[in-house]
């Protein structure tokens, strides 16, 4: 049995018209050297961290439309303030 979450394969087919802004790179590159260093251990303390880096910087997300921990829920996604 294969380790992959998604097949290289269908990876490769569904990203291959995907080219990322510099602003995602930077985020990506951010969080690949807090992994690197050890940094992201703790994952509680580091929800700050991911909501920035990963649902802001790389995936385009408002912080005012992310909601956190609401109804035993760590991360939701509210657009324009809608009620969930």
């Amino acid at each position: 049995m294969k380790d992959d979450l998604v097949s290289p394969r269908t990876l490769e087919r569904l990203c291959r018209e995907v080219t990322p802004t510099e602003e995602q790179r930077a985020a990506a590159d951010e969080w690949l050297a807090l992994l690197g260093a050890g940094k992201l251990a703790e994952e509680r303390t580091n929800h700050p961290r991911f909501s920035r880096i990963v649902l802001e910087g790389m995936l385009g997300y408002s912080a005012d439309d992310i909601l956190y921990e609401k109804g035993n829920v760590e991360f939701q996604y509210a657009p324009k303030g809608r009620t969930l």
